[in-house]
């Protein structure tokens, strides 16, 4: 895969986040992937490691409760 094809993927990542459109972001995810979110937990409620697409939907989540 060329850079070009990582950028566009990840472009479309973002576009579908900002769209609110989480079953196009969850196709684009692997089992594997990791996010980390740093962060002291008890000041940052979604601070942490998020594995696999599920986790990153609760990490979205987390996100957006007051």
């Amino acid at each position: 895969m060329s850079e070009k094809d990582n950028v566009q993927i990840v472009q479309k990542l973002y576009q579908a986040l900002g769209a609110g459109d989480m079953p196009a972001v969850m196709a684009q995810l692997t089992e594997d992937m990791v996010l980390v979110s740093p962060g002291p937990p008890d000041l940052l409620p979604w601070a942490g490691e998020y594995r696999g697409p599920e986790a990153l939907l609760q990490f979205v989540t987390t996100l957006g409760q007051d």
